[in-house]
């Protein structure tokens, strides 16, 4: 869950920067309601490979439908 969220607030800061304030709470209630450290995470080959896969499927997208993604992602 945390690479999927990494990779919409990377995909949208740049196309909607109010999209990504929503998805950064969510990270920070994420890694307090689990007591999970984020940079652990980070670093684990499934979060990679979901992030990495998450970033290519949205920059895929034409710029219109990642504006309509980033604005419903959370």
């Amino acid at each position: 869950m945390v690479a999927g969220i990494d990779a919409v607030v990377f995909v949208c800061t740049p196309v909607d920067p109010k999209s990504v304030k929503p998805g950064l709470e969510m990270l920070q209630q994420l890694a307090a309601k689990t007591k999970s450290d984020l940079s652990a995470v980070r670093k684990s080959d499934g979060y990679r490979s979901t992030y990495n896969s998450e970033v290519n499927r949205m920059l895929s997208l034409p710029a219109k439908d990642r504006l309509t993604t980033c604005q419903r992602a959370f």
